[in-house]
C-alpha cells in the first residue's frame, strides 16, 4: 500500500470522527462545533478528492501497515481538537469563529492552487516554477495549510491542536521543504529565486512579520480559555486554594466555584455560595467615579461598571437596601440541568441564565418546586411526591430548606472538582460523586482535614 492511502483513510474519516463527537456529547447546538465540521470536515473530504485528481509525489511511495499505522496514529491526534470542543462545550465568540473560518479559507486557495498550480505546470515542463503563488514562497502549499490547521485548531483556543501541528511542521513539514530545496537547487536560475523567496512565508514580507502571525494563533488565541480543571489547584496564603481561570486566579475557600466552560458564570456553582471575587485578578478598581466592576453594589448607591450586573444575596428579592456584588454577565451559558427561581418568579435552568437575564435568584429549584426539609439519601417526603426525588439543598446550607429535586442521571463536566465534604459527614472524590449520592454539600475538602469558614 501507498503512504497517501493511510492518509486518504484518515482525511475522509475526519468528518464522521466529529460527527461522533457531536453525537457523543449531544453537542448539536454547539456553533463551534458546527464551524469545526464544516472547516476540518471540508478539508478532509477536499484532500481525498485532490488525491485523486493530482496526487502529491510526495505520498505516493509505498509503505508497509505498520509504517502505515503509524501514520493513522499520528493523524489521529488532531481529532482531539472537535473532542476537546464537543466535551468540554466550547463555544468561541462568533467574531472569533469568523476569523477562524477566514483563515482556513485562505490557507485552501494557498494549499489547493498551489497544488494544481504544480502539478499542470511539471506536467508541460520541468524545471523551477517562479511564477504565479511561488514568486515570493517556494512552498504556498504547506504556507496554505499551515492556514487551514490554523484555522480550524484555533476554535478549540487551546494550546493542544498547536502542539500537534508544531510536532508535523518539525517532524514533516520543514524536513520535506528542506528536501526540495536540495532537490530543485541543481536547476538554472536557483540562486536568484532563492534570493527573492521565501522557504515558507513570502519574501515581500519580513520573516518575523509571517512567523509572527503564527505565533499569535499559537499563543494568543490558545490563551482565550481553559478547560475545566480540578478542585483545588493552587495553595493560597489563608491555608485555602485557588482554581486558575481565564480570569485570574480564584479562590473557593468559601464555597465558590468557577467553570471555564462555555456555561461558566462568576458566581456560584450550586446553591448560592458567594464568589471570592477580590481574589481573581480582575481589576476591582472603582471607575466612572464609582462605578465598580466587582465591589459591593445596591445599598450604598454604587452602580456596576457596563457588562456586570448587581446580585444581591439569596432569598432577598424586593429588598432595596439589600448590598449585593457585582458579577460578570455570561454571553454563552450550557443547558446542563440546575433549575433555579429567579426573583422575577420566573425559572432558570441554571444559574448561568439567571445571571445572564440580570436576575437575582430567590431560590434553588424550580418556582413552583415542593419545599422540604432533608434528612439523610432520599427523602421520604420528597419520594412520596415523585419515585426516585430527593430533598435538594443549597450548597452549605445542610440544615436548610431545599426543594424536590430529581436524581440527577449526569454530571456537568466542572463536577469533576474534589474532594468534598457532605452533608452526610461523608468525603467524596468529586462533585460528580456527591451529586450521585444525592448528598447536599457541606464544604470543599475532605471532611477530616481542618474546618473551612462555612459557605454563606
Amino acid at each position: 500500500m501507498k503512504q497517501k492511502h493511510f492518509i486518504d483513510l484518515s482525511k475522509g474519516a475526519t468528518p464522521f470522527v466529529v460527527l461522533g463527537c457531536m453525537f457523543a456529547y449531544q453537542a448539536w447546538d454547539n456553533p463551534t462545533a458546527w464551524a469545526y465540521l464544516a472547516t476540518h470536515g471540508t478539508y478532509g473530504l477536499l484532500w481525498v478528492l485532490k488525491s485523486q485528481i493530482f496526487p502529491d509525489k510526495n505520498w505516493e511511495a509505498r509503505c508497509g501497515i505498520g509504517y502505515g499505522m503509524l501514520i493513522l496514529t499520528g493523524l489521529a491526534l488532531y481529532w482531539g481538537t472537535p473532542w476537546m470542543i464537543c466535551a468540554w462545550k466550547i463555544h468561541a465568540p462568533l467574531w472569533f469563529v469568523s476569523f477562524c473560518v477566514s483563515i482556513f479559507s485562505v490557507g485552501v486557495f494557498l494549499h489547493f492552487a498551489a497544488d494544481m498550480q504544480k502539478d499542470a505546470t511539471l506536467k508541460l515542463k520541468r524545471g523551477l516554477i517562479t511564477d504565479g503563488l511561488f514568486a515570493r514562497t517556494r512552498n504556498p502549499n504547506y504556507l496554505g495549510e499551515l492556514l487551514i490547521y490554523g484555522g480550524f485548531s484555533a476554535l478549540s483556543m487551546h494550546w493542544y491542536p498547536f502542539a500537534v501541528l508544531g510536532v508535523f511542521m518539525v517532524a514533516v513539514w520543514i524536513p520535506n521543504m528542506l528536501k526540495k530545496d536540495k532537490s530543485i537547487s541543481r536547476h538554472e536560475g536557483w540562486d536568484d529565486y532563492k534570493a527573492n523567496s521565501g522557504l515558507l512565508f513570502p519574501k515581500l514580507f519580513r520573516r518575523s512579520a509571517g512567523m509572527g502571525l503564527f505565533l499569535f494563533m499559537l499563543t494568543g488565541c490558545a490563551s482565550q480559555v481553559n478547560p475545566p480543571k480540578g478542585f483545588p489547584s493552587s495553595p493560597l496564603t489563608d491555608g485555602g486554594f485557588a482554581l486558575q481561570t481565564d480570569r485570574g486566579l480564584v479562590s473557593p475557600s468559601d464555597g465558590g466555584f468557577v467553570s471555564d466552560s462555555g456555561g461558566a458564570d462568576l458566581g456560584t456553582f450550586d446553591g448560592g455560595a458567594t464568589l471570592d471575587v477580590a481574589a481573581s485578578g480582575v481589576d476591582v478598581t472603582p471607575v466612572d467615579g464609582g462605578v465598580t466592576p466587582t465591589a459591593s453594589c445596591g445599598g450604598d448607591g454604587l452602580a456596576c461598571a457596563e457588562g456586570y450586573d448587581c446580585f444581591a444575596t439569596w432569598g432577598s428579592c424586593g429588598d432595596l437596601a439589600e448590598v449585593g456584588q457585582c458579577r460578570f454577565r455570561d454571553i454563552v451559558c450550557d443547558d446542563h440541568p440546575d433549575p433555579v427561581c429567579g426573583c422575577d418568579s420566573q425559572t432558570y435552568t441554571n444559574q448561568c441564565h439567571a445571571r445572564r437575564a440580570g436576575v437575582s435568584i430567590q431560590h434553588s429549584g424550580a418556582c413552583n418546586s415542593l419545599r422540604c426539609q432533608p434528612d439523610e439519601g432520599l427523602s421520604r417526603f420528597c419520594a412520596r411526591q415523585n419515585r426516585g426525588a430527593y430533598c435538594k439543598v443549597s450548597d452549605g446550607r445542610c440544615d436548610g430548606e431545599g426543594y424536590c429535586g430529581d436524581r440527577p442521571q449526569e454530571c456537568h463536566p466542572d463536577e469533576n472538582a474534589g474532594p468534598v465534604c457532605g452533608c452526610d459527614g461523608r468525603t467524596y472524590d468529586t462533585l460528580c460523586d456527591l451529586r450521585a449520592a444525592v448528598a447536599g454539600l457541606d464544604r470543599f475538602g475532605a471532611c477530616r482535614d481542618r474546618p473551612q469558614e462555612p459557605i454563606p
